[in-house]
């Protein structure tokens, strides 16, 4: 299998541009680390795919986060920088029968969401929310996201799924970005292209060599911009793990304090488990008394 790639190009007078991503070592290496089944990993999957697709446009944004969330039954997050660095995550309520469902191949009954951040290194933080039925497959609810949230001109076309042979799963993805250049009628064409295309599941399988997907992927022939191969990188720590005791609210404290017990935190996108004994949770008391529980000061 080819390793993962994010392929930049565009047309030969820069009209329109698109991103061409293969994640599927990426997203076989997420299921692994967070044992998921078939149905659980294909959804973090293409959450995994979106993510790294947003990030690849936007200019001034250091930081992607897209999350789909499904009422408190399930969340599948990703969170990807504009160099390809990424990392998700998918949580699970084992006995919600919408996850059960899930799991058995059927659409969820409730309704779904997509939450978009961009956060920019000036620390300005965008927010987009989209609700969509379950019934309609991610790439059309991704688009319609897209048209609501952001103000730029794109169009996805992504899919995860196991592969017929092996059963390993493959992540196949493409982003168009309509460029000022283009005009009405060219941008009809290029639309008509993308709207004509198959499934991603259905083109890889036809060849999954790259340059033969690209020419596929776009009506004319297209320029090279850059590539890049994306990376899973956490960046937990026992520093950060502590970091994030100290948003804790008191009652939590409170009760941190009556157990008189380590604390054992494990990240969500990496699952490594830190541990904070109790002589370093008096310590991070000691040295923040905000924190304190007011019947310890009383």
């Amino acid at each position: 299998m080819f390793q993962d790639y994010l392929f930049y190009g565009a047309d030969l007078e820069f009209k329109y541009a698109y991103r061409m991503l293969h994640l599927s070592n990426l997203v076989q290496k997420a299921q692994k680390l967070h044992g998921l089944a078939d149905a659980r990993a294909v959804l973090l999957g293409e959450t995994l795919l979106g993510s790294v697709l947003l990030a690849s446009v936007l200019q001034e944004e250091e930081l992607v986060n897209l999350r789909v969330q499904c009422g408190d039954h399930f969340t599948a997050g990703a969170e990807t920088t504009r160099l390809a660095s990424t990392r998700g995550y998918a949580e699970f309520d084992e006995d919600s029968l919408v996850v059960k469902a899930l799991d058995e191949g059927a659409k969820p009954s409730a309704d779904l969401l997509i939450r978009s951040l961009r956060a920019q290194s000036n620390g300005k933080v965008f927010e987009g929310r989209t609700a969509f039925s379950a019934a309609l497959p991610f790439e059309e609810a991704l688009n319609d996201h897209l048209e609501r949230s952001f103000q730029m001109s794109l169009r996805v076309k992504l899919q995860c799924w196991p592969d017929r042979e092996d059963g390993l799963l493959r992540a196949f993805a493409v982003i168009y970005m309509d460029l000022p250049g283009l005009s009405a009628p060219e941008a009809e064409r290029l639309h008509q292209h993308i709207d004509a295309l198959p499934s991603m599941q259905e083109l890889y399988s036809r060849s999954s060599d790259p340059d033969a997907l690209g020419k596929a992927l776009t009506p004319q022939e297209t320029r090279a911009i850059k590539s890049l191969v994306p990376e899973w990188i956490c960046t937990c720590s026992q520093s950060s793990v502590e970091q994030m005791l100290l948003k804790l609210p008191t009652d939590e404290w409170e009760d941190i304090l009556e157990k008189n017990e380590p604390l054992e935190i494990k990240c969500h996108y990496c699952s490594t488990k830190y541990n904070v004994g109790v002589p370093r949770i008096k310590e991070i008391l000691a040295q923040n008394p905000s924190l304190m529980p007011e019947k310890v000061l009383n």
